[in-house]
């Protein structure tokens, strides 16, 4: 007895026609299934009427599916024969051969997106039609975003989509949502290599855009004011961010102030300050700050933020800096205390001096003194200001429109007195004593005779006090009157006074008033007149005259 495969049908064979009736039974096994799921075709027995030398066993309702799936099995196995002697072909294998094309396998959509808030995302990839076998397809994981647990979790990896499923999921899990202010991320997942049961379709890269929900830092200075003495060499400014960002931050910089820089008291230009990506703060340095030895004002760099990128810009983004500085005032006095020229010389500058130059400017009052006449009449100064300005180290002040008269009037001081100084100290020497020189001898002052006398019946007496030469100014002198005789009108009337000889003139007289005729016998009395303090004169050598009352 032997199968013959005739289509769907299966022969069994008798080696010989039997007067009985010849039964077998069959047994149904293979990779396909039966119970109409790939066939139909139950355990049975087959009967061969007698004098037939075959019959067939039928595998029906062979399903003509849409499932891509490997060739099937139906095998037919003989056994228990009656009236009959089981042959070696005993047991028929049929094979379904799958006539459907592989499926094709990529994702259901290229992209999509989600804020960091949701914690996973599930990617469907899907088969063009259900498979009879599992499909497998390999995939790559890339994209701006970190994972590792750091953005996400996700390695590369192979999925695989059951038989009869028509697609599978792939999932981006713990997508972590930072503090961080950061660019939108992404997670890109490639589909390759395929099993040989599937094609890759043309949708093979999937990109999921990770939102970023956090807000922009604020940018702004850690303080909005600091101080350091000018012997600080540097300082470095703060400036802050309210909270990490994964984005560098960048905040431009512009510089001003009372204080100079490009060296001159500090270096620092305009520029821009770059905070790294992850942290949270970042310094703008004032360099090379000059410790000079001018006496000056506190001085300001004022450091001001501007356009932040990945950012806002907090309230405080001014900070102003203040140069404290540490030299002393400088002195402030005349450079000699006394000078003298000709008064032929139409002017004299007197110098003034600083023990330091200044960063700022340096006033000191000055008023004027002295025997000489000012307005026109022997010079031209009035009381004033000077001021020295920074960095200078002296000034002057300038005795303007001496007069050369041609009068013998003797030497003249003009005299300058220092006072009230700003940014300064006043010095030691804070008077000077400018000399004019008259350049015409002064006449000689004296009495015309050294003594004299008289009775006391004379009631006056006149004391004639001469020049050698006249003079054109008037000529003053002091007189002061001593002797045995008694003034105030015992003996005389005279008291100390001054004589004056006017210009032009070369004498005047000293009277001896009131002279009393008493009727007392008594000693002959003097009356000494004494002469001193001329002015625009030279004393003679005749300066004492005794009066004798007889």
């Amino acid at each position: 007895m032997v199968l013959n495969q005739l289509h769907s049908k299966l022969t069994v064979d008798l080696s010989a026609a039997s007067s009985q009736n010849v039964t077998v039974d069959y047994a149904v096994t293979g990779t396909a299934t039966g119970s109409g799921t790939d066939y139909t075709l139950a355990n049975g027995t087959l009967t061969i009427s007698a004098g037939n030398t075959s019959g067939t066993i039928t595998i029906a309702s062979i399903v003509n599916d849409s499932l891509d799936e490997a060739n099937e099995t139906v095998i037919v196995t003989l056994s228990n024969p009656s009236n009959a002697t089981l042959g070696s072909d005993d047991a028929h294998t049929y094979t379904i051969n799958d006539n459907d094309n592989a499926p094709v396998v990529d994702f259901a959509a290229t992209s999509s997106n989600g804020s960091e808030s949701v914690s996973s995302k599930a990617l469907t990839v899907d088969l063009s039609a259900a498979s009879g076998q599992d499909v497998t397809v390999d995939y790559a994981v890339t994209g701006t975003a970190t994972g590792s647990g750091t953005d996400y979790t996700l390695a590369n990896g192979t999925l695989t989509i059951s038989a009869g499923s028509t697609s599978g999921a792939i999932t981006i899990a713990s997508i972590v949502d930072d503090s961080l202010d950061e660019a939108n991320e992404t997670v890109i997942v490639t589909l390759s290599s395929p099993s040989s049961n599937a094609t890759l379709g043309s949708d093979d890269a999937h990109t999921y855009t990770i939102n970023d929900n956090d807000n922009a830092p604020v940018v702004d200075f850690n303080t909005t004011s600091s101080n350091q003495a000018e012997s600080s060499s540097s300082k470095a400014l703060t400036v802050d961010l309210s909270a990490a960002s994964s984005n560098n931050v960048t905040v431009d910089y512009a510089v001003t102030g009372t204080a100079t820089g490009s060296g001159t008291d500090y270096t620092l230009a305009n520029g821009t300050l770059t905070i790294t990506a992850g942290a949270t703060s970042g310094t703008i340095t004032i360099g090379s700050i000059v410790d000079d030895s001018l006496d000056e004002p506190n001085e300001t760099v004022i450091v001001t933020l501007s356009n932040p990128s990945n950012a806002t810009l907090g309230s405080d983004k001014v900070h102003t800096y203040t140069i404290n500085d540490n030299d002393s005032a400088p002195v402030v006095d005349f450079e000699t205390t006394s000078s003298s020229g000709a008064e032929s010389v139409s002017t004299k500058a007197l110098t003034v001096d600083l023990s330091a130059a200044s960063g700022q400017d340096v006033t000191v009052n000055y008023a004027v003194t002295g025997t000489a006449t000012g307005s026109g009449t022997d010079y031209t100064l009035a009381n004033g200001t000077l001021t020295i300005s920074a960095g200078s180290t002296s000034g002057t002040i300038t005795i303007a429109g001496i007069v050369n008269d041609g009068t013998a009037e003797g030497n003249e001081t003009v005299i300058l007195t220092l006072s009230s100084p700003s940014n300064a100290t006043v010095g030691s020497d804070d008077v000077h004593t400018f000399t004019i020189l008259d350049p015409i001898a002064a006449p000689d002052i004296e009495f015309a005779s050294a003594s004299s006398s008289g009775a006391e019946s004379v009631s006056s007496k006149d004391l004639t006090i001469e020049l050698d030469t006249s003079s054109s100014s008037n000529i003053t002198v002091d007189y002061a009157v001593t002797g045995t005789a008694t003034g105030s009108g015992t003996d005389f009337t005279l008291a100390n006074g001054t004589a004056t000889i006017s210009a032009g003139s070369t004498s005047t007289t000293i009277t001896i008033a009131g002279i009393v005729d008493d009727s007392l016998d008594e000693v002959n009395e003097t009356v000494v007149v004494t002469l001193s303090n001329p002015s625009n004169a030279n004393p003679g050598s005749t300066l004492v005259h005794t009066y004798t009352n007889q």
